[in-house]
């Protein structure tokens, strides 16, 4: 407000503040996401004067996605960010961090679904060509087997895998491989001879897999 001294008289101007306008948007070069969606707010700061949008779903665990200059400006023009585009180069890139499922919490799902199916309760298990799933860093993500196929005189078994956790969507993936049940037997502590009388000192007592013993069995007969 400014007041001027006339003669005679005051006058005061009032005059009309202009409102100054809100600060523009900031470009966001990289981002890792915490979260299994996209939101405005990943891509630009200082959104004061624009509400956070959710924009969609974020990438898988482990991987990343790349919102290049034209397709800023597009979002940026749909939700009225304050942002134009400096240069055809302008990019963020959205990560998600991810780790890999301990494959032990994975044998011990599998172990699990078989000792229900009728398995050893120490069986040990094989997971050829299997690869533990990405999951998101934050996530306690927890494995479960179902609808298991035992067979008890192979060993060889199949089922569904279902990973899932707190912000992260279910994985679910098809599991095979083969369980056998262990036994506690002598075995020689090295090789002996042919002719060669065994001593104690000769043997220890060990945790095998039945079906090598059942192999060796029928080797030796």
């Amino acid at each position: 407000m400014i007041v001027r001294r006339n003669p005679g008289r005051l006058v005061v101007l009032a005059l009309a503040a202009a409102s100054s306008p809100a600060a523009a948007a900031i470009l966001r070069p990289m981002t890792e996401l915490r979260a299994p969606v996209i939101r405005l707010s990943d891509l630009f700061e200082d959104l004061a004067a624009t509400p956070d949008r959710l924009l969609g779903a974020a990438p898988a665990p482990g991987r990343r996605i790349v919102v290049e200059a034209a397709q800023l400006g597009a979002i940026a023009r749909q939700f009225k960010v304050d942002w134009r585009s400096a240069s055809s180069g302008d990019r963020v890139v959205l990560e998600r961090p991810g780790r890999l499922l301990a494959r032990e919490l994975v044998q011990d799902a599998v172990r699990a679904a078989l000792v229900a199916a009728g398995a050893g309760t120490d069986c040990d298990i094989d997971l050829p060509g299997f690869v533990t799933p990405m999951v998101p860093v934050e996530s306690a993500a927890t494995p479960i087997v179902s609808g298991i196929e035992y067979d008890r005189d192979t060993g060889r078994f199949a089922g569904i895998l279902a990973v899932a956790g707190p912000g992260m969507e279910p994985l679910t993936s098809r599991i095979a491989g083969r369980a056998d049940d262990m036994m506690t037997l002598p075995v020689a502590v090295a090789r002996l001879g042919a002719g060669t009388v065994v001593q104690p000192g000769d043997l220890r007592m060990a945790r095998v897999r039945s079906s090598l013993a059942r192999d060796t069995a029928d080797a030796m007969a």
